[in-house]
């Protein structure tokens, strides 16, 4: 188990613990605190053991602090580089068949590739 979900368990059973020794006499209160601490306890498994998690998790990153570092290479349908382009952005795909993306020096660049090829590299931190 991942060290963060670990701490998030504990911190959640000394607090579900605390409140039915509390409220012991209030049913409701003590059937609340412990819905709540399944809905934490289940929530942090998801975010940090699944892949489907780490993908949130990297999304909502990516989107609150401007990116990640990544490398863009655009190919034509010969194989040929055109652009390539390193940085720290968020990319935007949609169904039109475009990805579009602000660079570090704020140029919007949109990218149609229909007729060629897009690679999308994370790289390292």
């Amino acid at each position: 188990m991942d060290t963060i979900v670990i701490f998030i368990l504990l911190i959640t059973v000394i607090i579900v613990i605390t409140v039915i020794w509390k409220f012991h006499h209030a049913p409701n209160v003590v059937i609340g605190t412990i819905v709540v601490a399944i809905i934490i306890i289940a929530s942090s498994f998801y975010l940090t053991s699944t892949e489907g998690g780490k993908r949130f998790i990297k999304d909502f990153t990516s989107d609150v602090s401007g990116g990640i570092p990544r490398h863009v290479k655009v190919y034509d349908i010969n194989g040929e580089l055109i652009e390539e382009y390193k940085g720290t952005f968020d990319i935007e795909t949609t169904n039109d068949n475009y990805i579009l993306f602000d660079d570090e020096n704020n140029l919007r660049h949109i990218i149609y590739f229909t007729t060629g090829t897009v690679i999308i590299d994370e790289l390292g931190q």
